[in-house]
């Protein structure tokens, strides 16, 4: 395929399905626990109804073209943003094509937990983040396993995604990543602190290699 190299693509995403054992895994019960407590069970259940209609799944991304494979860092033809971290630089290594994304859930569910939390409702709040944040990570997975793979075809896989404020990558490039992919056009904003707003919002990076090659999943 012939890649649009350094333009950034903005996408109104398709309703992810909520990622039940990764939610029952961050409110600390797993799901035959939940189905023994029927208070639990019912508070989960109303939960899911509220967050629903709540969230608004975006994405903005970009392709680049690797300009250099060092072990220190990585450069970009034609693009000034640079990724200086050994550990995506490894991760990267054999690929010469790479995905720079932002993904982001939207503010209303984020808000109706605020509102909760102000109403002392810390339970329900406390089983709506838990939803928020699983939905956030499903929505980013979901540009990066099936959205981007379709669209590259079958010439290539995908590497698995690093995100700044992981491992050697610091989270102070979050409004490099920002700008690179006009993340503002989906409604995600950097502090001065580096953190996205909304807060269920994800960035990351990830590879492309042909797909004859053996990918890392």
């Amino acid at each position: 395929m012939k890649f649009d190299f350094n333009k950034p693509v903005h996408l109104d995403l398709p309703p992810v399905p909520f990622p039940m054992n990764d939610i029952y895994r961050r409110i600390g019960m797993p799901i035959h626990e939940v189905q023994k407590h029927t208070g639990v069970s019912q508070l989960l259940e109303q939960a899911l109804q509220i967050a629903k209609p709540l969230i608004y799944p975006k994405g903005a991304y970009l392709f680049l073209e690797k300009a250099s494979d060092s072990k220190e860092f990585v450069a970009f033809q034609d693009c000034p943003f640079e990724i200086h971290s050994r550990q995506v630089a490894k991760l990267l290594k054999s690929c010469s094509l790479c995905v720079l994304f932002m993904t982001t859930i939207g503010k209303a569910l984020e808000e109706r937990i605020a509102e909760l939390s102000q109403q002392g409702d810390v339970t329900l709040g406390f089983m709506l983040d838990a939803i928020a944040s699983e939905t956030a990570d499903a929505v980013a997975d979901y540009l990066h396993r099936q959205y981007i793979q379709k669209i590259i075809t079958a010439e290539y896989g995908v590497t698995p995604r690093f995100s700044a404020g992981y491992g050697d990558w610091p989270i102070t490039v979050q409004n490099d990543i920002l700008k690179c992919c006009r993340g503002d056009q989906i409604g995600i904003q950097v502090t001065e602190t580096s953190l996205m707003i909304p807060r269920k919002s994800v960035s990351a990076v990830f590879g492309l290699k042909k797909a004859e090659e053996s990918l890392s999943r």
